[in-house]
């Protein structure tokens, strides 16, 4: 017996088994698409690689669409905060307007949901640091996009104290060879 294929939103039957098969959203179309695929696919032959023909495997994926409604959130957050400071948007210096595209940047190739968190703060106190040389944001732009969320964690934690000393201590192990 040939089961009919099944249509969007209606009821798969096979092996006894009825199955109701829910009817994808625009994006869960768009992200399994043949034209997605194909883009992808381009993408990452331009990009060379050994890594290039799984990108459209990747898309597929359900960690996939975490991460895209995880960056999708990021961003709406950031174009929030940026409404809401519209007078520094038209007075942004080159290095403010660098550290805020590059964060942007990052925040599309991000993957932890914490380092999100810090790139979100990171743009908002972009705004308020007028005063910039270009080589700094240059570097800070390259951190932004490098560091990961526990690095962000030990600096923050780090900087709470006055300085940082680095004196010879014997270890526990060298104290016992001198004893023995």
């Amino acid at each position: 017996m040939n089961d009919p294929a099944p249509s969007e939103g209606s009821h798969f039957h096979s092996f006894g088994i009825s199955m109701r098969i829910s009817k994808s959203s625009k994006t869960e179309s768009v992200a399994g698409s043949f034209v997605t695929e194909i883009a992808l696919t381009a993408v990452g032959a331009a990009a060379g690689g050994v890594l290039a023909p799984l990108l459209p495997v990747l898309a597929k994926s359900l960690a996939s669409e975490r991460q895209r409604k995880r960056v999708e959130v990021a961003l709406e957050e950031i174009a929030s905060t940026l409404n809401n400071h519209e007078e520094k948007i038209k007075t942004l210096s080159d290095e403010q307007y660098k550290l805020i595209n590059e964060t942007v940047l990052t925040i599309l190739q991000t993957t932890q949901a914490d380092k999100l968190k810090y790139l979100r703060d990171f743009v908002e106190n972009t705004l308020n640091e007028s005063e910039m040389l270009p080589q700094e944001a240059c570097v800070l732009s390259r951190i932004i996009r490098d560091i990961s969320a526990e690095e962000i964690e030990f600096l923050l934690i780090a900087y709470r104290y006055t300085g940082l000393a680095l004196t010879n201590i014997p270890q526990p192990s060298e104290i016992a060879e001198d004893n023995s």
